[in-house]
């Protein structure tokens, strides 16, 4: 074992080099992790859809619920031990089935290379991906048993061994589906380095092995919902027996698939030619998170690099096959890195286009082949082999730390998608959705406007409708009701069905003094819905409760969506106003200051925190939280109308009544300028003031109605 100590090195390095992601943002479907069913829906005896890393995903939550760290600390381990798998699937075929002339170190050299390629950046970073890392840390066991189980003398050891080869299969299938792929990869494997003849397996073991998985993989098929699985057989044969057939929209395509599946091989060709690259020119600029909309080939020779795509990957298939006696590890390694890939980019017909995670398991087989190639040759230990593995590494660490260093963010991450693929509209939506999260509505609304603008928009009537109502929601959000009616219209007319139409709509209604009919919107398709469609409409319903003044429904439902999501800012703001509503000052200070812990910019809270103090008589933390509202320049005129009233109260009347009129640029309603300075004179003790300006409240249109009976019942009392 003291041989192997250098191996320790390697998980070390690994750490150093993630140690930048791990407090990074949650990415695109990470969003859908705390979505999932709980941990006790999961521990039973019945088997569903990447269930092994749901669970994980569950423990994570069961520990340290929607704490990134430690969801990323756990994807860092895994892909150290798949390392470390790694080192010794390596050693062993060096060492004992194909001669090298470093069997340490070109094992030691694979390691490494896997542990800090940036193209596996995605599998670790990408909290979701841990499907990925699952997968492959069982295919190398099971590759790794099978080994073992061929070199034992103990027949009842190497029986004990293909079981838990199956075993480890099992799970990997259910962490994640190309799994399964590790049956193709170990005949792979079997037939380059452990039969006695290249020329093929003994027939009797071709038979029995091939009887015995058949049965294996249609046991796999059955649990993994039998009738759904099949019924996906079918319809993916059906793609290949009608190639310039459209491609429908499918539970594992991408969002608005546009191409067929003919289009969909001739691009994965370009694709792969694309991962080639930057696997051995790992240069930071050709490395992108997501790319939906990657040009498709339209044809062979459209564009021109399809045809010469396609040429290179057959010429470079048949080269491992018609030169694998004289370089058998390069075969291999061509072999096992198409074949890795070959469920996600080629069986998987209308799937995105472009994801570089899928290479995680591909990268294992192509690296002990190379490697172990270039040692056979030239040697490791040649001075000029050693300088570019040196170099070759040093550049790898960089550009994964650079990598990293994307998710400080989810503005940094899409911005960075952006601009290497600029036609991406998940990207751009994800971009305008992080800014309105950071209350840069502008800037959203920006982007949302460069979505509607993209040639890409005609192909994508999801992204359209996503695009209007989040131009939409942020005109509500700036109280331009106007422009957000427009955004609906839009989506009225625009000829598709989207639930987000009812959502918008309930938004204009609420903010237009229409809650009841808000109310009857939601409740009518509520029940329907889920994931984040679910969440905004309980939180629209619980916002109507609140403007009609049923603050005890207006807090349980808002309580509804933190027991799915306990960080959920918007819903502790909510239940913050709430409570100001029915004049509990203690718990609305508790629910807006916890808005604040998550949410540090949330301009809406810190104003309402001034208002707060204001109340309390506590007029410098008044100011306090008013300043830090202004300094964050955002377009709203609640932060304006918050300094405001600090100004007023404190008898600055002429500083007072400039940001009065800063709020009213800003588009706050005439009647809240009026109905500010009633209260912050009641407050002063100035009855007769107090009561001038609330008539003046009351003279002013769009007054809601629950704000005028409550002026209206003040004046009776």
């Amino acid at each position: 074992m003291k041989e192997h100590r250098h191996i320790l090195f390697v998980p070390l390095l690994t750490v150093l080099v993630y140690l930048n992601s791990l407090n990074g943002t949650w990415a695109m479907d990470d969003a859908y992790i705390s979505g999932f069913a709980s941990l006790k829906d999961y521990i039973n005896l019945n088997l569903d859809f990447r269930k092994i890393s749901y669970i994980t995903f569950q423990l994570n939550h069961l520990f340290t619920p929607n704490d990134v760290i430690y969801y990323r600390v756990v994807n860092v381990f895994l892909h150290c031990l798949n390392t470390v798998l790694l080192y010794a699937i390596s050693y062993i075929t060096f060492k004992r089935f194909i001669e090298i002339k470093n069997p340490l170190l070109a094992s030691l050299i694979v390691s490494l290379i896997f542990a800090v390629h940036p193209i596996n950046n995605t599998s670790v970073a990408y909290i979701i991906q841990r499907m990925a890392l699952l997968s492959t840390f069982f295919v190398l066991l099971s590759l790794l048993c099978y080994i073992k189980s061929v070199l034992t003398e103990n027949k009842i050891r190497s029986i004990a061994l293909r079981v838990l080869v199956c075993v480890f299969i099992f799970l990997g299938v259910f962490s994640k589906e190309n799994a399964l792929l590790a049956i193709p990869l170990i005949f792979l494997y079997d037939h380059n380095f452990l039969s006695k003849s290249r020329q093929g397996l003994p027939i009797y073991k071709v038979i029995y092995l091939s009887l015995g998985l058949s049965v294996f993989v249609l046991l796999i098929l059955y649990l993994l919902n039998a009738d759904h699985t099949f019924r996906a057989i079918v319809k993916i044969a059906r793609y290949f027996l009608s190639p310039n057939d459209a491609i429908r929209q499918e539970g594992w395509t991408c969002v608005d698939v546009y191409w067929t599946p003919i289009e969909h091989l001739l691009t994965e060709a370009r694709v792969i030619v694309r991962y080639l690259t930057s696997i051995f020119i790992p240069i930071p600029t050709l490395f992108v998170f997501d790319w939906w909309g990657f040009p498709v080939s339209e044809g062979l020779f459209r564009p021109i690099t399809t045809v010469f795509s396609v040429l290179f990957l057959i010429l470079l298939t048949l080269a491992s096959f018609i030169y694998r006696e004289r370089y058998p590890l390069i075969a291999f390694a061509i072999l096992w890195y198409m074949v890795g890939l070959s469920m996600e980019s080629f069986i998987a017909i209308g799937s995105d286009l472009y994801f570089e995670h899928r290479n995680y398991l591909p990268l294992t087989g192509l690296l002990v082949g190379i490697v172990g190639q270039i040692d056979r040759g030239v040697g490791l230990k040649d001075k000029g082999v050693i300088t570019f593995i040196s170099i070759f590494l040093l550049i790898s660490i960089f550009t994964t730390i650079k990598r990293n260093e994307t998710f400080r963010d989810s503005i940094t991450l899409w911005k960075d998608t952006i601009q290497k693929a600029p036609n991406n509209l998940r990207a751009k939506m994800s971009l305008g959705n992080a800014y309105l999260r950071a209350f840069m509505v502008k800037e959203a609304i920006d982007v949302f406007n460069d979505v509607l603008n993209d040639r890409l928009i005609g192909r994508s009537p999801t992204f359209m409708l996503d695009a209007l109502f989040s131009k939409g929601m942020s005109s509500v959000y700036l109280g331009r009701l106007g422009e957000a009616k427009g955004s609906l219209k839009m989506m009225e007319n625009s000829g598709y069905k989207s639930v987000k139409t009812v959502l918008l709509k309930s938004a204009i209604d609420i903010s237009d003094d229409r809650s009841e009919d808000a109310i009857k919107g939601l409740t009518q398709v509520i029940g329907d819905l889920k994931g984040l469609n679910l969440q905004v409409a309980t939180i629209l319903l619980a916002d109507a409760y609140r403007a009609q003044g049923d603050a005890e429904r207006a807090v349980n439902t808002y309580r509804s969506v933190l027991k799915a999501d306990p960080l959920n800012a918007t819903s502790y703001y909510g239940i913050g106003k709430s409570y100001l509503i029915v004049g509990h000052r203690e718990q609305a200070l508790f629910y807006l200051s916890r808005c604040i812990d998550l949410e540090p910019n949330n301009v809406f809270a810190l104003a309402d925190l001034s208002d707060l103090h204001l109340i309390n008589g506590e007029i410098d933390k008044a100011y306090h939280y008013a300043q830090r509202a202004i300094g964050l320049n955002t377009p709203f005129y609640k932060p304006s109308l918050a300094m405001a009233n600090v100004m007023l109260y404190k008898g600055a009347s002429d500083e007072a009544e400039r940001w009065y009129d800063q709020a009213l640029s800003l588009h706050s309603p005439a009647y809240l300028i009026h109905y500010n300075k009633s209260r912050v004179y009641l407050l002063k003790n100035d009855r007769e003031k107090a009561m001038l300006f609330l008539r003046k409240t009351l003279g002013q249109k769009d007054v809601p109605h629950l704000l005028k009976n409550k002026i209206e019942a003040y004046f009776k009392f």
